[in-house]
C-alpha cells in the first residue's frame, strides 16, 4: 500500500493519551510504510509530556510529536502536521481515536482513485444510537445547511476522518480560510470547486467518543454555523479550478494500491509555530 502520514491533533487528552499511544505505536509497528504525527495544540495538562515519554521509551522513528505553545484550534493543528508530511498520502483523524486506526486501510484504498476520501457516519450501517441526541441534532442540522447552501452531496461533512493525496491536501489547505468547526465543510466545498474526486467510506464512532462531554451552545452555535457556511459560499463564489487536468473518473470499488514510497518523520519535537 502507498505510504501515508497520519495526523492526530490532540488537546488536553492526558486522561486517555496512554491508551491512544498504545494503539498508535501498535499501528506503526504493524505498518512500516506509515508515519504518525501527533500535534499537541497547546494543551494545559500533561498531554505533550506523556506523548513524548511514550515515544522516547519506544524509540520509534515513525511516530513524532509537534507542539503549539498556545491553543490555535484543530484546523491549525492539522495544517502544522501537513507542513511536516512527506508521504504521498496524508490523513487526519480525531486525537482521541474516535475513529479507530483500522479505517486507514480504507482511506488508502479509496485514495487510489480519488483525490480526497472522507469518513461518513451515515454509511456506517447502524444508527449509532450511543451518540447523544443534541450532538446528533447539531450534526444533522449542520450537514443539512452545508448541503443546501454549498450544494455538495455529502451527508456527513464533519466526521473527523479525512484523507488526501499530498498534492490535493496542499492545494486545499492553502485556500482554507475557516478556522472553526466549519473548516471541514470548506475543504469539501473547495474540493468540488476544484473538480477533485471525493470518495466516501463508512466511519464507525467509538463508544468512548460518543460519551465525551459536549461544549456546544445549542442557542449560539447554530447561528455561528449558519454564518460560517454562508461565508464559505460567498468567499469562493465564481472561483474556477486551478488545474482542470486533475479531473478523472472515480471507481466505486477501488483496488489495493501497490505503490511503495518512503518518507521520514521528525522524531519527538517541541516546536513552536506561533
Amino acid at each position: 500500500m502507498a505510504s501515508i502520514t497520519i495526523i492526530l491533533p490532540v488537546y488536553n487528552e492526558a486522561w486517555l493519551i496512554g491508551s491512544v499511544m498504545t494503539r498508535v505505536l501498535e499501528h506503526a509497528d504493524a505498518h512500516p510504510d506509515r508515519h504518525v504525527l501527533l500535534v499537541d495544540d497547546g494543551s494545559s495538562d500533561r498531554t505533550a509530556e506523556l506523548i513524548r515519554a511514550r515515544i522516547e521509551r519506544a524509540e520509534h522513528d515513525r511516530v513524532g510529536l509537534i507542539r503549539h505553545e498556545a491553543n490555535r484550534g484543530k484546523a491549525e493543528a492539522i495544517m502544522t502536521g501537513l507542513r511536516h508530511a512527506k508521504d504521498p498520502l496524508v490523513c487526519f483523524t480525531d486525537g482521541d481515536l474516535a475513529y479507530s486506526l483500522d479505517h486507514i486501510d480504507q482511506l488508502v484504498e479509496a485514495l487510489e482513485d480519488a483525490d480526497v476520501a472522507i469518513g461518513s457516519r451515515s454509511l456506517a450501517g447502524s444508527s449509532q444510537s450511543n451518540i447523544s441526541l443534541h450532538r446528533r441534532l447539531f450534526g444533522e442540522t449542520f450537514n443539512f445547511l452545508v448541503r443546501t447552501i454549498l450544494s455538495i452531496p455529502h451527508r456527513d461533512t464533519q466526521a473527523g476522518l479525512k484523507g488526501f493525496t499530498l498534492e490535493a491536501a496542499t492545494r486545499l489547505f492553502s485556500r482554507l480560510k475557516t478556522r472553526n468547526f466549519a473548516f471541514d465543510a470548506e475543504l469539501l466545498y473547495l474540493a468540488h470547486k476544484e473538480q477533485m474526486r471525493v470518495a466516501e467510506i463508512p466511519a464507525h464512532v467509538s463508544t468512548r467518543h460518543s460519551y465525551k462531554v459536549s461544549t456546544m451552545n445549542m442557542f449560539k452555535d447554530p447561528l455561528t454555523m449558519l454564518w460560517s457556511v454562508i461565508k464559505v459560499r460567498t468567499r469562493h463564489t465564481g472561483r474556477t479550478p486551478t488545474n482542470p487536468n486533475m479531473i478523472v473518473e472515480t471507481k466505486l470499488n477501488p483496488g489495493q494500491v501497490d505503490a511503495r514510497a518512503s518518507a521520514s518523520v521528525d522524531p519527538v519535537a517541541n516546536q513552536t509555530t506561533n
